[in-house]
């Protein structure tokens, strides 16, 4: 195989396969960014969930002052 034709073969590959490869890695950010919005929106609600049984518990009925 000559270097003409490896660089022919190449240039087919890098046009034939390229946009797809681009398009897979957009694909991937878009997914890693949701990923980190659903990260944050568990964060938060863990963070209210350990609020709310704060409250419960510090709560006069269920700390025996009622």
């Amino acid at each position: 195989m000559t270097a003409a034709e490896v660089r022919e073969l190449l240039t087919d590959i890098q046009s034939r396969y390229l946009g797809e490869i681009v398009e897979q890695i957009w694909q991937l950010d878009r997914l890693e960014v949701r990923a980190r919005a659903r990260a944050g929106d568990l964060q938060r609600l863990r963070v209210g969930a350990v609020g709310d049984a704060a409250s419960l518990l510090c709560a006069p009925e269920w700390s025996g002052r009622a």
